[in-house]
């Protein structure tokens, strides 16, 4: 018997920007069964699959019981725009941009 399918989706964090090295806004995901109900206990792994690599704190977790996972991000320390997938052991996926800026010079 095949699982029901799961509706995997962006909460917050995609599209921002920062200088390098600052740390950024969370990036957050909500997981729910096919019938909306919150899917917890699903493990999740954060990596970033193209451009600069980010600082996850937390590149791997489970959701909580509202169906929902975090991790918090320091930009890259190169400026540039960074693909970051959270990717759940139950397949699918979510893809977040994020794009990297310079460090501002010290005056």
């Amino acid at each position: 018997v095949q699982p029901a399918p799961r509706n995997f989706v962006l909460i917050s964090g995609n599209g921002q920007s920062g200088a390098a090295g600052a740390v950024g806004a969370p990036l957050v995901a909500g997981l729910t069964e096919s019938n909306g109900f919150p899917a917890g206990d699903v493990a999740v792994e954060w990596r970033t699959v193209e451009g600069p690599a980010l600082v996850l704190d937390q590149p791997s977790g489970r959701t909580a019981a509202n169906g929902r996972i975090q991790t918090g991000i320091r930009f890259a320390a190169q400026a540039g725009t960074s693909i970051v997938e959270a990717r759940a052991i139950t397949g699918e996926t979510l893809r977040y941009t994020v794009t990297t800026t310079p460090a501002q010079a010290a005056r």
